[in-house]
């Protein structure tokens, strides 16, 4: 990937969006599983508006495996080693055009797919020195860290607004990680903050499509 006139930028997606995106499905679904669906849609169209002979436009997806029984035995309560594996919607890794819907789908049937022996699988991938494509090419790796619990950690200087992982510094690699973050909006709404990395011509793409989608 071409790494001049690269950008970062950061999306909110408050009560309003949320409720735009949603109501372009039928079935229930997370608000994470929304969100990263029409990014990864609006992204994959931004990316091809390069070229015809951009590389393939995966996802991974950072899934914890911390507690609900996603290991036998589970991890051992204070473990505060990795315990994350990636999971990737679609055969092979390709969206292709289709609804948010059909893309929210492709994605619930990939976290579906985390059981123990994709898990041990993983592990024992890693152990032998393989890894995933992390952040390869246009890959789009998007994590969830909502829940981490900085939203609730007080310093004592002032109300908190916003945090997380900011774009900065001259590692490409990891800015082209998806996080999402907590925040609260202008009228004070719990929102999702998450964060894109693009080449400015593909940034401008994205903009445009993922306020259509959201409106």
């Amino acid at each position: 990937m071409a790494m001049d006139k690269m950008i970062g930028d950061y999306f909110l997606f408050g009560p309003r969006e949320v409720a735009a995106l949603r109501s372009q499905v039928t079935e229930p679904t997370t608000d994470f599983d929304l969100i990263t669906a029409a990014m990864w849609m609006c992204r994959t169209e931004a990316i091809a508006d390069l070229g015809s002979r951009q590389p393939r436009a995966s996802l991974l997806v950072t899934m914890n495996v911390r507690g609900k029984a996603k290991l036998t035995p589970p991890l051992p309560r204070g473990f505060y080693g990795n315990a994350f594996v990636f999971v990737e919607p679609s055969d092979g890794g390709e969206l292709m055009p289709g609804s948010l819907g059909g893309t929210v789908e492709l994605l619930r049937k990939a976290k579906r797919g985390m059981t123990d022996e994709y898990v041990r699988s993983m592990m024992d991938l890693f152990s032998v020195g393989g890894a995933a494509p992390y952040a390869q090419g246009w890959t789009f790796v998007v994590s969830d860290i909502t829940r981490i619990g900085e939203d609730r950690l007080d310093l004592g200087w002032a109300e908190r607004v916003g945090g997380g992982v900011p774009i900065v510094g001259d590692d490409h690699a990891t800015k082209l990680v998806s996080y999402q973050m907590r925040c609260k909006n202008a009228d004070g709404d719990d929102c999702v903050v998450a964060s894109m990395y693009l080449p400015e011509p593909a940034m401008d793409k994205f903009e445009e499509k993922i306020a259509i989608l959201t409106n």
